[in-house]
């Protein structure tokens, strides 16, 4: 009775790429969640002469949001109402319509990536529409409250924060690390060929 060596090469099972199919599920998955979080900040406030920041309003923006004009509004010392009595002929917000393709993007390449047997086809598919996302999110821009931003600049008692969340920063290497997922497995096998 001849015992198999668990060690040999030529005996051992070829590996499956599932475990990429699904580290690249997973990447575009989180791409995808992130583009529902707040991708942009905005804090609007004075500034006393001892330099203590009062809030009057913080803005929010998520991918979602940016792509019809929408933002979440945390009032500080003043209210939305005010605000918005104030900068009543300003666009709050913004919109920037070709986020949504960022999205689609990612969702696109998450089905691809499930329903297609053949893998090259597959990761053909990945790999073109996780690059088009990436270069997606770097070509749109977030416009939150951008001439809200510039007009109280002009006053030197108030101050501005305007920041890019985590959120955004992911949804960009999510999208980036999906890529490079399809792009590891596709070498592996045209190495295998």
């Amino acid at each position: 009775m001849a015992t198999k060596n668990i060690f040999d090469r030529k005996a051992a099972p070829p590996v499956s790429p599932r475990p990429t199919r699904h580290g690249i599920g997973g990447a575009l998955a989180v791409g995808l969640v992130c583009f529902f979080l707040p991708w942009v900040q905005l804090s609007c406030g004075e500034l006393s002469r001892s330099g203590e920041k009062t809030v009057h309003f913080t803005v929010t923006q998520s991918g979602f949001q940016a792509t019809y004009g929408g933002a979440s509004f945390v009032a500080g010392t003043k209210t939305e109402e005010e605000i918005r009595g104030k900068y009543k002929q300003t666009d709050l917000s913004g919109t920037a319509p070709l986020i949504v393709l960022f999205a689609l993007l990612l969702l696109s390449a998450l089905i691809a990536n499930y329903i297609f047997r053949d893998e090259m086809t597959r990761l053909n598919l990945v790999l073109g529409l996780s690059a088009a996302a990436a270069l997606i999110w770097v070509i749109a821009k977030i416009p939150l409250a951008d001439r809200i931003a510039r007009e109280s600049r002009t006053d030197l008692s108030l101050f501005v924060d305007i920041h890019y969340t985590v959120w955004y920063v992911i949804a960009l290497g999510a999208a980036i690390a999906s890529f490079l997922l399809a792009a590891l497995q596709w070498l592996q096998l045209r190495q295998r060929e």
